[in-house]
């Protein structure tokens, strides 16, 4: 939306399990339905609330895969594999890569939605936290 109206955007994003479709039938999300943190039945709970009709769920801002990425910042995009929300992070990464935009995806395989943040106890949000933290001092302390 920056983009768009001409204000300065952001030098950077770090995106952690981005929701970036209205595709609540791909397969990270028929493989959730009871997996927790976060399954496919809550998902579609808060798409009802937040998005009640199809106009809403079609717009480019909820459906990040059917948006003109063109001129997105550098990006960092973190996955979780046991979340209905993976395919949505791949998507976005593939469509912003197609659209010209440089991204590092890394997907984290044996973890839920929510891992981020526990480095305390789970190795792999360790391990996610380090890649954002670098990343992030790579592009705002040159």
């Amino acid at each position: 939306m920056a983009r768009d109206k001409g204000i300065q955007p952001s030098v950077c994003e770090v995106l952690v399990y981005p929701k970036a479709s209205n595709n609540l039938n791909s397969g990270s999300y028929m493989k959730s339905d009871s997996t927790h943190p976060l399954n496919r039945g809550m998902m579609q709970r808060f798409f009802k609330l937040y998005a009640p009709s199809v106009a809403m769920m079609s717009d480019p801002r909820i459906n990040l895969v059917k948006a003109n990425l063109k001129g997105l910042p550098l990006t960092t995009i973190i996955t979780a594999g046991i979340d209905p929300l993976h395919d949505d992070g791949q998507a976005f990464s593939d469509h912003s890569k197609k659209s010209g935009v440089t991204v590092n995806y890394k997907n984290y395989g044996g973890v839920t939605h929510e891992f981020f943040g526990m480095a305390i106890i789970v190795p792999e949000a360790k391990d996610a936290e380090g890649l954002a933290a670098t990343y992030l001092k790579s592009i705002l302390f040159k």
